[in-house]
C-alpha cells in the first residue's frame, strides 16, 4: 500500500490472519519445525498411525504450524521432491454430529477429479488393487471404485459430493453399485478410512495423510456422550488404517486446561498418542527476530543500516518488555501494526521512543497488561 511506502514498505508486515499464507518464521525460532518434521518424514516411511497432541497459549503459532505444514510447496521442499504426504486442514468440530461434521469437511475440501489426475501420472498405481485394499465393507469399496475408476469428472464435481451431502437421486448412481446413503458415523468413518487406505496404497502416490485439526480444546464442551463418539471413531479410524497421521491444536485458555487432557482420551485412544508438543517462547530475542524478519520481508529497498526500520531498535524492546505475559507472536502483530498505522496516520518519519511513549496507552494489546 502506497501509504507505507514512505517507510520503505510494500505492505504493513504484521497484518496477518488466519486466512492468510504464514510466513513460517516463527517456526524456526520454536524450535518446533525439526520435531514436527521428523514426524512428517517418519510417518512417510513408516506404516503406524499416530497423534500428536500440540499445545500452548494462543498466539504461540500452533494454527500456522498447520497452514505451514499443510502447504505442498513447503512439503515439496522438505520431501526434495519424492511423494508428500496428502494434508487436509480441517477445524475440530463444533456441532451435536462431530464425525459427520469431519466428514463434511474432507469432502468439502477434497478435489476428487484433481486426486484422479495425480493417480492417473503414477504408472505404478492399480486402481483396482488399491480398492480391493482400502476396506473390507463392500459397500464402502463400490464408492471408492465409483469415485475413482468409473464416474465422469461432470458426475464427480456434482452428482458425487451432493450424493456424500445425502442429497442426491440414488438412481444416478445405483449402476455402480451404490444402492444406500451414507447415514451414520460407522459409515463416515468407514468411508474416510477407506479413502486414506485407498491414498497410501504401497505408499506410491501419497506416503501418508496427515488430519491436522485446529481448535481442538472445544472438546472440552463436549457432553459425555459426545466424547465417547469421538473416541469411538478415531480408535477406528486408527485401528483400520496404518498411514494416517493426525495432528490437534489445543490453546489453553480458563475454560481449558492442558492438565486435564487426558480425561477427554479413552485408553483405548491414548494409546495412540505417541507425540505432545508444547509452543511457547520465552526468549524475547526470538521475538526481535521475528519481527525483524517480518519487516525485511515488506522492505522495498535494502540499503538500510537499522534492520528494524521505521521503528528504533529501543522501541522493539519497550514493546516486548512492556507486554509481559501477554507477549506472544500475535500480540507483536498487533501492537507493531498499531503502532505503524499510527505513525503513518500522523506523518512521523520515524517510529521512535518518544513517540511510542506518548501513544502506548492507546495501544489495545498493551493496555491488556
Amino acid at each position: 500500500m502506497e501509504i507505507f511506502e514512505k517507510y520503505n514498505l510494500k505492505n504493513n508486515p504484521f497484518v496477518i490472519t488466519q486466512t492468510s499464507t504464514p510466513n513460517g518464521f516463527w517456526i524456526e525460532g520454536l524450535g518446533r519445525d525439526k520435531c514436527i518434521e521428523d514426524i512428517l518424514k517418519r510417518s512417510a516411511w513408516l506404516n503406524s498411525s499416530k497423534i500428536v497432541l500440540n499445545y500452548g497459549k494462543y498466539g504461540y503459532g500452533k494454527s500456522y504450524a498447520a497452514k505451514h505444514y499443510c502447504s505442498d510447496k513447503v512439503l515439496k521442499s522438505l520431501f526434495d521432491n519424492k511423494p508428500i504426504p496428502y494434508t487436509l486442514y480441517l477445524k475440530f468440530p463444533s456441532n451435536d454430529e462431530p464425525i459427520k461434521e469431519i466428514f463434511q469437511q474432507i469432502v468439502d475440501n477434497f478435489d476428487f477429479v484433481e486426486i484422479k489426475k495425480v493417480l492417473a501420472k503414477c504408472g505404478a498405481f492399480n486402481i483396482g488393487k488399491a480398492v480391493s485394499h482400502c476396506s473390507d465393507n463392500p459397500f464402502i469399496k463400490n464408492i471408492i471404485s465409483g469415485i475413482f475408476s468409473q464416474m465422469d469428472d461432470k458426475l464427480l464435481k456434482n452428482d458425487l459430493k451432493l450424493y456424500l451431502f445425502g442429497n442426491n437421486d440414488l438412481k444416478k448412481l445405483s449402476s455402480f453399485g451404490i444402492q444406500r446413503n451414507l447415514s451414520f458415523d460407522n459409515d463416515y468413518i468407514s468411508f474416510i478410512v477407506a479413502l486414506i487406505n485407498f491414498l497410501t496404497y504401497k505408499k506410491l502416490v501419497y506416503p501418508c495423510v496427515v488430519l491436522w485439526f485446529d481448535d481442538a480444546e472445544g472438546i472440552s464442551t463436549f457432553s459425555m456422550y459426545k466424547i465417547r463418539l469421538f473416541n469411538a471413531a478415531f480408535c477406528s479410524l486408527m485401528e483400520n488404517t496404518s498411514n494416517s497421521l493426525i495432528f490437534m491444536n489445543f490453546t489453553e485458555s480458563i475454560i481449558f486446561n492442558w492438565k486435564d487432557i487426558n480425561i477427554y482420551f479413552q485408553k483405548s485412544l491414548e494409546s495412540y498418542i505417541r507425540n505432545k508438543i508444547q509452543f511457547a517462547v520465552t526468549d524475547k530475542n526470538i521475538y526481535k527476530l521475528y519481527v525483524s524478519k517480518c519487516i525485511s520481508k515488506e522492505r522495498i529497498h535494502n540499503n538500510i543500516d537499522n534492520n528494524f526500520y521505521p521503528y528504533m531498535e529501543e522501541v522493539i524492546d519497550s514493546v516486548i518488555n512492556d507486554m509481559g505475559d501477554y507477549l506472544s507472536f500475535r500480540s507483536c502483530n498487533l501492537a507493531f501494526s498499531d503502532l505503524l498505522e499510527s505513525g503513518a496516520e500522523t506523518n512521523e518519519t520515524i517510529i521512535d521512543i518518544s513517540y511510542y511513549h506518548r501513544v502506548k496507552d492507546n495501544i489495545w494489546v498493551l493496555s491488556l497488561k
